[in-house]
This record gives structure tokens, sequence and C-alpha cells, in this order.
């Protein structure tokens, strides 16, 4: 499946809100409604794309909000941190291969 000029510029924005997340420019929330919004913009993708990149989006609001309920319980944070972190690097490889479907 090639993509749209459109949604090639969906992807690109996405894998711009990563890097702008990970340069600390936008925090955690921003990303995901940014990285939400710009998957329902896409005219066009495999359902298993979309299952699969929603089941990783839907990892990341539970940690924002779990986050955001233990804000003092610095152990829970970096642990919890750790887990984001592995679950961006995952939807940008799964942003990644979008491409290449």
């Amino acid at each position: 499946m090639k993509l749209s000029s459109f949604d090639q510029k969906q992807v690109n924005k996405m894998e711009m809100q990563i890097e702008n997340y990970n340069q600390r420019r936008i925090d955690l929330g921003d990303l995901i409604s940014d990285l939400g919004f710009l998957r329902d913009a896409l005219e066009e993708c495999p359902k298993e794309w979309e299952l699969e990149f929603t089941e990783k989006l839907t990892d990341l609001e539970s940690a924002n909000s779990f986050l955001i309920e233990r804000r003092y319980d610095e152990q829970a944070k970096e642990q919890t941190n750790v887990l984001i972190e592995i679950t961006i690097r995952n939807l940008g490889k799964i942003i990644g291969k979008l491409q290449s479907c």
C-alpha cells in the first residue's frame, strides 16, 4: 500500500511529535492527543496497523493516568517512565511499518 501524500504528511507529523516529546517540547498528554488525532486523520490504513497503534496509544494513556494519580510516588514514576519510553519506541516502529505496508 502506497501512502497518499496527505497520509504521508500525517505520518511525518506523528514522527515529529514523538521527537518533540523526546526533546521535552511537549508533554505526554499532548503527545497522546496529537497521535490520536493524527491517526484519526489518516485517509487509509490497514485495520491491523490501526489496532496495533491504538493498543500502544492506550498503554500510554494508562501510564499517563497512573503518573497523574501517583505524582508523589518517585519509585512508581521511575518504573512508569521506563515503560513509557519503551512504548514510545514501539509506536515509532509501528509508524514506520505504515510506510512499508
